[in-house]
């Protein structure tokens, strides 16, 4: 089950980083549909596209508070940094 997830995962990733938007598509097609779909089968897809995304966002958000911006204050003068 991981496995798969992780699959998926590299799936998304790589389709992100082409420059294609199939899930953001398939989100607006999953939320212009919702008063057409029984909503366990919405709850499901919407699953299905989300989880991977948060996964995504959380590991981007980490990069940015651990990585990013601890880095940028380390390079940046402070009154540079105060603005």
């Amino acid at each position: 089950m991981i496995a798969d997830k992780t699959e998926k995962l590299k799936g998304i990733l790589e389709r992100l980083n082409a420059g294609e938007d199939t899930e953001k598509v398939r989100l607006n097609e999953l939320a212009s549909n919702v008063d057409e779909m029984d909503f366990q089968l919405f709850q499901r897809e919407l699953r299905k596209i989300s989880e991977p995304l948060i996964i995504i966002l959380r590991d981007h958000i980490y990069k940015e508070n651990n990585i990013l911006y601890p880095t940028a204050k380390q390079l940046l003068k402070a009154e540079k940094w105060i603005r």
